[in-house]
């Protein structure tokens, strides 16, 4: 007899939960931009999913783009809101390959989002992306926020809420992040991580 197989709905780890209370306290407050930092394979991305879907509780409108240097990334995030959302809202996608907008979500590259914003600055071109188009934005790997592919586009848009993420917050160059993101609410790096248990250790 085969049965239909239904996939539970994502809930919060107990250190997602300790950083949700912080960003849902930010939101309150109405604070943003808002960082948090976990090392990789802590559940960056259902933490900003998560924190999404408490601004979503909160706004009458909530739009969101996700911005990540490398379409592997934006396929790993837009799994991660489908498995959480479902069919609550709908998704679209913004890379040199695909280009569908008008959606509740968009996932987008730096790339073809900063190049989209240089081609519609140009006489009679067409307005592709608007500073006010989201509510929310988030940026993956946030650590590259001071690279002008970044900053430009980071600066361009005028949301309600940007989060940025990182397991690594501080730059090889010395240029902080948290110029443009503020200082993180939430930091759980490698070492703590590997300390409490949370990952196994690599040798």
């Amino acid at each position: 007899m085969n049965r239909k197989q239904t996939t539970s709905v994502p809930q919060p780890l107990p250190h997602q939960h300790e950083c949700l209370a912080k960003i849902g306290e930010c939101l309150r407050k109405g604070i943003s931009p808002i960082l948090f930092v976990m090392a990789s394979g802590l559940g960056k991305t259902y933490t900003a999913a998560f924190a999404y879907q408490m601004f979503r509780k909160m706004a009458k409108r909530a739009r969101v783009l996700f911005l990540a240097h490398q379409v592997d990334l934006l396929d790993q995030a837009k799994d991660s809101f489908e498995k959480l959302f479902r069919d609550q809202i709908t998704y679209g996608h913004y890379d040199g390959r695909v280009k569908r907008l008008g959606t509740e979500a968009v996932f987008a590259t730096l790339q073809s989002t900063r190049a989209a914003l240089e081609w519609q600055t140009k006489p009679k071109h067409r307005k592709i992306f608007g500073r006010k188009d989201f509510d929310v934005i988030i940026v993956d790997e946030s650590h590259h926020g001071q690279a002008p592919t970044y900053k430009e586009v980071i600066q361009y848009f005028r949301p309600k809420l940007l989060i940025g993420m990182t397991a690594t917050p501080n730059r090889a160059d010395l240029q902080d992040i948290r110029d443009i993101f503020g200082n993180e609410v939430f930091n759980l790096d490698l070492e703590e991580a590997l300390t409490e248990g949370l990952l196994t250790p690599v040798h």
